[in-house]
């Protein structure tokens, strides 16, 4: 996605970039999707600049903890998405999409959803044959023509373990705070814990199967907003996201302003510590917790 944005650039064009990869995404911390106008050619080292980047947090890394969140996200990006292209000269230079890796079970039903929402007129496929004849054959099903093409991939590419993925996830943390080459110095804070309005988006209590009506399973909303009513140490080293939310019912169609990092809960003291990549108290109080934790050398 990378090489063909930087094509397009090069050209004369000013496409959007969307990245619905939430493990191993191009543009910003894990568990997001994101989107940017592209106007220069990404750096090698660095990427895309992120200043202008709309972000939602999925706060997650894998989409089978949440499925109806993350597509509930996608479904606002592809919004918005719209209306920008609409009004804007990325318009006529169209948009590229980092999609995830994972394209079997739920990751292939995910994928044929980016598809739909986003109304993708061309899938590359690389180097994966029966992926390709899945979707070819998927596509026929959608409204408008959609070309699949499949394409080989680079001499030398190898596929990453579970590992190597883990420790990209954490690069890419670290980075955010501290700068590839550790040249940015992040701002440390303690801050009252009544202050603060933490949430978490799914779940909630179940009822007991026992309270059910024959025939009928325990569900949970995937969508409900549920604030931390204790915050503990379980929250240190959590990445946690500054909502643009006004309240909580806007917290799950609304974007982030960015990312702190929870160093310390000291629940004595009803202080919480975190680093922020700027110095200044938080646009807003509202977080978002998820699952996505590092721990910051």
């Amino acid at each position: 996605v990378t090489l063909l944005t930087n094509y397009a650039v090069r050209e004369g064009f000013s496409p959007l970039l969307v990245d619905l990869d939430i493990g191993q995404g191009l543009l910003t911390v894990p568990g997001t999707i994101s989107a940017i106008p592209v106007e220069d050619v990404a750096d090698v080292q660095k990427g895309f600049p992120q200043e202008n980047a709309l972000t939602f947090y999925y706060s997650h890394a894998s989409p089978s903890e949440n499925a109806s969140h993350y597509k509930a996200l996608v479904e606002r990006m592809a919004s918005i998405v719209d209306a920008f292209m609409a009004s804007s000269a990325s318009g006529a230079s169209g948009i590229f999409i980092n999609t995830m890796g994972w394209v079997d079970g739920l990751g292939y039903d995910l994928l044929l959803h980016a598809i739909r929402v986003f109304r993708v007129d061309v899938v590359l496929v690389l180097d994966h044959d029966r992926l390709r004849s899945q979707l070819a054959g998927a596509v026929q099903r959608l409204p408008g023509r959609v070309d699949v093409v499949g394409l080989p991939k680079s001499g030398g590419v190898v596929q990453r373990d579970s590992r190597a993925r883990k420790e990209g996830r954490e690069e890419k943390i670290h980075a955010y705070f501290y700068g590839i080459h550790r040249e940015l110095s992040p701002f440390s804070r303690s801050i009252p814990l009544e202050v603060l309005q933490v949430y978490r988006i799914g779940g909630g209590p179940k009822v007991p199967q026992s309270a059910l009506p024959i025939g009928k399973s325990a569900s949970a909303d995937p969508l409900r907003v549920t604030r931390v009513s204790s915050i503990t140490r379980d929250l240190a080293h959590s990445l946690l996201a500054v909502s643009h939310a006004k309240t909580p019912e806007e917290i799950v169609s609304a974007n982030v302003a960015g990312f702190i990092h929870v160093t310390d809960v000291d629940v004595s003291k009803g202080l919480l510590t975190y680093l922020a990549p700027c110095s200044g108290n938080l646009p807003s109080m509202i977080l978002i917790a998820g699952s996505i934790k590092c721990f910051l050398k």
